[in-house]
């Protein structure tokens, strides 16, 4: 969506998609939906308020105005801080690697991953 406010374009989109990542505990590949939106402001004059980081100022209305930036970040948002395959992901044996989730091992009878109790 675009829309000018007087000397301001303001870029209003949503990013989906889906992404493959990386279990945090026990490190198999999953697939995920993400969703963001981002918004991107930009002005053909001073900004208003200096203090406006959100407003990009753009050097002539001739100019071409990009809206990478709004997107990459919306992507890095999207993603999780620690992706987990499963909320009940038991993780790797501290001991010996074994994925938890498809094997057991001498190990994992004291207690299972540390990963998984954290």
């Amino acid at each position: 969506e675009l829309l000018l406010r007087g000397e301001v374009l303001v870029c209003r989109g949503l990013l989906e998609g889906s992404v493959v990542l990386r279990c945090a505990r026990c490190l198999d590949h999953y697939g995920a939906r993400v969703s963001e939106s981002f918004t991107r402001s930009f002005t053909w004059g001073p900004r208003a308020d200096e203090d406006d980081y959100e407003t990009q100022s753009v050097l002539s209305r001739c100019s071409t105005v990009s809206i990478l930036d709004g997107v990459r970040e919306a992507i890095i948002l999207s993603v999780p801080r620690m992706p987990l395959c499963s909320p009940d992901c038991r993780g790797l044996c501290p001991a010996c690697g074994a994925n938890l989730n498809r094997e057991s091992c001498a190990h994992s009878k004291n207690g299972g991953s540390a990963a998984a109790r954290n």
